[in-house]
């Protein structure tokens, strides 16, 4: 599973739910290997299809959001919500814009 995990991948594991009768393990391998075949194809379909990329920087930012905010509305405990909010603030009051991650990485990982 380490090999195909993506944020794409995590973020549908955090929501799905196991169908009743199917092995959780099985269930979670097969949705890394779909998402995985996926990027594949996607790459290689990408390879030969040219078009101009410009103004789809927001898509990962979108994407980061889109997490977010469905665990934040999953799970019951809204600390690691609120200390990863606090502890970028943090960071970017200290470090600025362009250092700011991995200072914050570390004392995420800290905390």
């Amino acid at each position: 599973m380490i090999h195909i995990l993506t944020d794409e991948v995590y973020a549908v594991m955090c929501s799905a739910k196991t169908p009743l009768g199917v092995n959780r393990k099985q269930f979670f391998l097969a949705i890394g290997i779909l998402c995985h075949s996926y990027w594949v194809l996607g790459a290689l379909l990408g390879s030969l299809i040219k078009f101009n990329s410009q103004g789809m920087e927001f898509a990962m930012t979108a994407l980061f959001i889109v997490i977010f905010v469905d665990q934040f509305l999953t799970f019951s405990t809204k600390i690691p919500n609120v200390l990863g909010i606090v502890i970028g603030a943090v960071s970017l009051l200290i470090f600025g814009p362009k250092n700011m991650l991995i200072p914050s990485i570390f004392m995420i990982i800290i905390v």
